[in-house]
């Protein structure tokens, strides 16, 4: 069998969505990025809150972190990443990685039930407990053990698939709670 030696890619550019709060947890993306100052790796961190206590760790640890604010259109701007992270304690229905997914960008996502739930196997997962786990995981895709381009593929139909059923339903039962509506004014 032959198995041809894929070679490290050059970057790779991270995106990250949502409020600088807890639940987002973006702490935990400042303590695996301290493992990663000597690697090519870089995250871009969009959305609104408090940056204070953010820039001064990024700029103290010298880590390769932009918080870049908040965006209007975030599909303007996914094509210029490699992929998605959440880091996130808890989600409902993120629709931030369906948009990245839509945009074709590989997902490495919290391994909490919610995201593990609706995103199935088209994500890497990663350990809330383990930053230094999670610095490998990342430092194995840039040395391109992992396969991230098909992963990507794979999660944008599985995004196009599941949206549209979501989008279906939801159309669906508005026309029901009119019918209902009507027939109740009736």
């Amino acid at each position: 069998m032959n198995t041809v030696k894929q070679q490290p890619l050059k970057q790779l550019k991270l995106v990250a969505i949502g409020y600088l709060k807890p639940l987002k947890n973006f702490e935990f993306l400042l303590e695996v990025f301290g493992h990663l100052t000597q690697y090519n790796i870089t995250l871009d961190i969009y959305g609104g809150g408090d940056k204070t206590a953010f820039e001064k760790i990024i700029n103290e640890k010298h880590l390769k972190i932009r918080l870049m604010g908040h965006i209007q259109k975030m599909q303007d701007v996914m094509g210029g990443y490699d992929m998605f992270i959440m880091p996130s304690k808890f989600e409902g229905y993120p629709l931030s990685v369906f948009e990245a997914m839509a945009a074709g960008l590989p997902l490495m996502l919290s391994d909490i039930e919610p995201l593990k739930n609706i995103v199935k196997e088209h994500a890497i997962y990663f350990d809330l407990d383990n930053v230094a786990k999670t610095a490998g995981q990342l430092k194995a895709i840039l040395n391109n053990e992992v396969n991230i381009a098909e992963m990507a593929v794979q999660a944008r139909i599985y995004a196009e698939k599941k949206v549209r059923r979501n989008i279906y339903i939801t159309n669906l039962l508005k026309i029901y709670a009119d019918v209902l509506q009507l027939q109740v004014g009736s």
